[in-house]
């Protein structure tokens, strides 16, 4: 039995590897802008309901827009559990009374506990 030149083994090792980068390739391309889209969406979603604690209107429509394309748009587990939480910041911060009640505080602890929940 005969194993041939080096050459011939170095071009098949070679092929095999090309084939191999090109079939992987692709699915590694999509993970990572899964990812990246799932980053992008925590970080809206923090930065917008901050601003939105504050009492920002247009932090609470801004967000109230984003969740609505995400959820439109949503291609995955995370960003529907992302979306599902940051809906749940949404409506509490919706739901927070006047600076004057005495529940505000109450109210305020909660909201922040649920930003600082999204993950």
């Amino acid at each position: 039995m005969e194993m041939g030149p080096i050459s011939e083994w170095v071009a098949g090792i070679s092929e095999f590897l090309a084939v191999c980068v090109a079939l992987f390739l692709p699915y590694y391309h999509k993970r990572k802008e899964e990812q990246r889209k799932v980053r992008n969406l925590k970080t809206a979603i923090k930065k917008l309901g901050a601003e939105a604690m504050v009492g920002d209107q247009d932090a609470i429509k801004a967000l109230n827009i984003y969740l609505i394309v995400s959820f439109l748009s949503d291609t995955n587990a995370d960003i529907e559990a992302l979306v599902i939480q940051g809906r749940e910041l949404l409506d509490q911060i919706k739901k927070l009374p006047a600076k004057t009640d005495g529940t505000y505080d109450e109210a305020m602890t909660k909201a922040k506990l649920l930003l600082n929940q999204i993950s």
